[in-house]
């Protein structure tokens, strides 16, 4: 795909604002891709302009070096509009020139300020030959997303997608979330994922994020395949990561807005928070589009219109906290209208059978009709904490961790998820056999939200 791809789709779409239908609606969908290949293409509808049809059918021309660049479509249509010409609607022409100048400059724009980021190192740029992809292992409100190796790591490569609802303020968005997410992964907080920059496909003239590969999907996968053996202190310890990436976000002024089972990536058991703030501009359909209405908060269906906050981000948590007591999707006997009616009218899921009382008070508190209802994501932290810390989840024994519940930050050793005041006691190192426990000190000190030792 590139840019002449672009003119073959504008040319089509040309066809279709002449027709008001559908291009191949009868055709089978089986063999249709080999005979457009082959040279099928749509007939042209009686009383088209002349000069009109041979826009659209240069537009599509087998041969990509022979179809016209935007700059001479849209010079087309201009020369159309001065001729005057009878026979056809001077506006409805004109307006159709306009969009189509307007659009495929809209991404020259976006790539011309992109690059002046990268000029600027607030994002790097990396050599897309030093990547070889290795699987497709998604799709997403940018596009395709691949397994990629660069060098010795696996990270993944996100393309940054066209959409034909984006507008200038959606590309503005894109830019300065991008910015934002570059500035907070210099922090480097463990529940967010890294963000290592972009590179772009010059042959395809694609954009890519480079973004780092979480092992284990995300957290639905993870809960549908580890659900059975995950007692309450590992749901408890997901939980708490996710807020505590939440809470990191919000304070640095970001709000996620889309916060799902999807969006949530777990990497050999630390939890990442991914797709903040980004996609939701280029592709702000995907929530509701994209079989994610059971997150979606009632204001969403009441207005279109409605502006999103950090109690918005609350209320999808509240949704993730009542899945992970579950370990299934929301509202899954649902049809998708279903749910908003259900919603809407102030349903929610039922508490799951032994899920602790304190639990079920916190998630139905964070999707409360009212977004005045609502905590702070602080509250709702705080609350994890206690909830961690009830005599009915902690244990008399020293609890014990193993090297894959630990993590080096800051030149320190962490483990993933705990908090000083739930563990105020001795912890036991197991060892893998490739290392020694004696390496880890009992010399406690607080960083963050962290138990932290220190290393010798």
């Amino acid at each position: 795909m590139n840019k002449k791809s672009d003119i073959y789709s504008i040319g089509v779409i040309l066809w279709e604002i002449s027709s008001e239908k559908l291009p191949f609606k009868d055709e089978d969908m089986v063999t249709l891709p080999f005979r457009i290949k082959n040279g099928l293409r749509e007939k042209s509808i009686a009383d088209t302009n002349r000069k009109y049809i041979t826009i659209y059918e240069q537009c599509w021309q087998g041969m990509q070096d022979k179809r016209p660049s935007i700059q001479e479509v849209a010079m087309e249509f201009k020369n159309i509009v001065a001729q005057d010409d009878d026979n056809f609607d001077i506006n409805d022409i004109n307006s159709v020139g306009k969009f189509i100048e307007n659009k495929l400059s809209l991404y020259e724009n976006m790539e011309n300020d992109l690059n002046e980021l990268i000029k600027k190192n607030t994002i790097a740029k990396h050599d897309y030959y030093n990547f070889s992809k290795l699987e497709k292992i998604g799709r997403g409100a940018f596009g395709t997303v691949h397994k990629a190796r660069w060098g010795n790591s696996i990270i993944a490569l996100k393309h940054i997608n066209k959409n034909d609802n984006t507008n200038q303020a959606k590309v503005n968005g894109f830019l300065n979330e991008l910015q934002h997410l570059a500035k907070l992964c210099k922090h480097e907080h463990p529940n967010i994922i890294e963000f290592y920059g972009v590179t772009k496909d010059s042959i395809k003239e694609h954009y890519y994020l480079i973004l780092q590969f979480a092992v284990d999907g995300n957290l639905r996968e993870y809960l549908k395949k580890n659900f059975p053996k995950l007692r309450w202190l590992d749901k408890l310890r997901i939980a708490h990561e996710i807020v505590m990436g939440l809470l990191f976000l919000h304070n640095n002024g970001i709000l996620h807005r889309d916060l799902h089972s999807k969006n949530i990536l777990v990497h050999k058991r630390r939890i990442l928070i991914a797709d903040f703030g980004v996609s939701k501009h280029i592709d702000e359909e995907t929530r509701v589009s994209g079989g994610m209405n059971g997150y979606l908060e009632p204001q969403c269906f009441i207005n279109s219109q409605y502006k999103c906050d950090k109690r918005s981000d609350i209320y999808n948590f509240g949704v993730v906290l009542w899945e992970i007591s579950s370990g299934r999707p929301p509202y899954n006997s649902f049809l998708s209208h279903a749910i908003v009616v259900h919603v809407y009218n102030g349903g929610r899921e039922n508490p799951v059978e032994n899920t602790p009382d304190d639990y079920v008070k916190l998630y139905q508190s964070c999707w409360d009709q009212d977004p005045a209802n609502r905590p702070e994501t602080k509250t709702v932290l705080e609350d994890l904490k206690n909830i961690r810390s009830n005599e009915e989840f902690s244990t008399n024994s020293i609890p014990s961790f193993g090297y894959s519940d630990l993590y080096m930050h800051d030149k320190k050793v962490r483990i993933w998820g705990c908090c000083p005041h739930v563990y105020e006691k001795p912890i036991k190192i197991i060892s893998n056999g490739s290392q020694k426990p004696q390496k880890f000190k009992p010399e406690k000190f607080q960083i963050e939200d962290y138990e932290v030792f220190q290393y010798s």
